[in-house]
């Protein structure tokens, strides 16, 4: 008996969390302060690499996620996807994003052109969000792909 429950048990995560090798999604988490809060528009407190970003829900954007990704993301557990706006003195750059976790800790991995017409990379970095209770005094924390990278401080800069 006890066989088939963790029998069981396995199918039911696989069913709920894991993601379907045409098609990715995204998995409803109301407790995931992150997906909850994440967007926005937000400005660096301190000169950074980029100075302002703009994160815009929307599930739609993982169906410009090339299927050579797929292997590995329908592995994890997606909480949130969008786009994500980075500006970057004159630049400006747009890119579809999800939201995971990589051993508890939120990882957000973006899509880009790397010397392409087509999404041919992938970057991630750690982030957290702490909310206030006044939206506008949220703020939003990005670190690198490595846990051992300083985080950066960024303001939300309206109340979307």
């Amino acid at each position: 008996m006890k066989k088939i429950s963790i029998l069981f048990y396995l199918l039911f995560s696989i069913i709920c969390f894991g993601q379907n090798e045409n098609d990715l999604a995204i998995i409803k988490k109301s407790q995931n302060v992150v997906a909850y809060a994440i967007e926005g528009n937000w400005k660096a407190k301190d000169s950074t690499l980029y100075t302002e970003l703009k994160i815009i829900n929307d599930p739609n954007s993982l169906k410009t996620i090339p299927k050579t990704y797929f292997e590995s993301i329908k592995k994890m557990k997606i909480f949130n996807a969008g786009y994500i706006t980075m500006q970057r003195k004159e630049e400006t750059y747009k890119h579809p994003y999800i939201l995971t976790e990589l051993d508890g800790c939120p990882l957000l991995i973006y899509f880009r052109k790397k010397n392409s017409d087509t999404i041919n990379d992938s970057e991630s970095f750690f982030l957290f969000v702490a909310t206030a209770q006044e939206k506008s005094n949220d703020r939003l924390f990005i670190g690198g792909d490595h846990i051992l990278a300083s985080f950066t401080e960024y303001n939300r800069t309206n109340s979307n």
